[in-house]
């Protein structure tokens, strides 16, 4: 099967395109036909080498955890999924990538019927890291307040609709010319970074979600009441500033589950969820695809301002199928 790999801890410019094999699936396995893979920024964090005390890797390392496709074969212990299903899901370790994926059942739902893959592909790891932040580690509750720092991007979109249909209120940080989208989503008050001491009118939040890292997160600390909670997705955050702000302070990375992958597609489904698709990339051009999402930092976990006109949403590489990928 093709598939893109790293030999050893690199940037984009070190992904190849290679052909490689998969061992056979056990009895509680599946093995996917990957048509679109998510690309998430944590993989090109994972691969710098950065963060290799949280996230070791084995190498060769196949990237992507994100993915949408369909079942070509099946554990005999497997139950509530048969060949032919068409699924998503996401593996932390990696093979998305990839022709062909192997996972557990528990890592997969079926796709939501109204999406294609290319959409299903988005959704995963962003969908989940919003729930988690919010209800599992935020313990979050209705008329409680949330931060969102990076609110633009597919996680924060993600958490600005779960937090506004649950009745928590929603501060953004996003670029200035994302305000009004991200108000049709549901958030009650929109930030721009580029104002001069954006956050010195944020105070008492009940929770801070913070999905830039960078000089931006330590200064997040003073916008959060006593006994609150900082979460951060790209960077550990301090201990020591969490001691000296008297509140908690959690570095993330979640797990999508087969419960939550089905609870996303019916609200997808219904139109209560959605996920735009900023851009597609074929499998050879992953590289120019991390490239794209790295030219939108300045440097490690701080973002640049979006462009005017710049698209929002979540970047996809269409694996194989490129006809099914895009189709419902």
């Amino acid at each position: 099967m093709k598939a893109i790999a790293i030999t050893d801890y690199g940037n984009a410019s070190d992904l190849r395109l290679v052909e490689t094999t998969l061992s056979t699936i056990t009895e509680a396995e599946v093995l996917v036909r990957v048509y679109a893979a998510g690309i998430n920024h944590i993989d090109s964090l994972k691969a710098s080498g950065n963060i290799r005390q949280v996230y070791p890797l084995t190498f060769p390392w196949i990237p992507g955890a994100d993915f949408s496709g369909v079942i070509v074969a099946i554990g005999s212990a497997v139950k509530g999924f048969k060949v032919g299903d068409e699924v998503y899901g996401s593996k932390a370790e990696g093979g998305a990538y990839a022709e062909l994926i192997k996972v557990t059942p528990d890592l997969i739902a079926h796709k939501p019927k109204s999406l294609s893959h290319v959409e299903a592909a988005a959704i995963p790891m962003a969908a989940e890291t919003a729930w988690q932040a919010l209800f599992h580690h935020g313990a979050i509750t209705p008329g409680q307040t949330v931060v969102i720092s990076g609110a633009g991007g597919a996680v924060g979109i993600c958490a600005i609709q779960l937090a506004h249909q649950a009745g928590i209120r929603t501060i953004a940080l996003a670029s200035a010319e994302q305000q009004d989208y991200l108000k049709q989503l549901g958030a009650d008050e929109v930030v721009a970074y580029d104002k001069e001491e954006p956050l010195s009118d944020i105070r008492n939040a009940d929770v801070v979600l913070d999905l830039v890292g960078g000089v931006l997160q330590a200064q997040l600390f003073e916008v959060i009441k006593k006994g609150g909670i900082l979460i951060a997705t790209n960077q550990p955050p301090s201990t020591q500033l969490a001691d000296r702000f008297k509140v908690t302070a959690v570095f993330m990375h979640a797990k999508p589950t087969t419960p939550t992958l089905a609870k996303f597609a019916d609200l997808l489904d219904q139109n209560k969820l959605k996920v735009p698709v900023a851009a597609t990339y074929p499998m050879e051009r992953a590289a120019d695809a991390w490239g794209q999402i790295a030219s939108n930092l300045d440097r490690p976990g701080t973002r640049r301002h979006p462009s005017p006109g710049k698209k929002r949403g979540k970047h996809v590489l269409i694996i194989s199928g490129s006809e099914k990928a895009i189709q419902n």
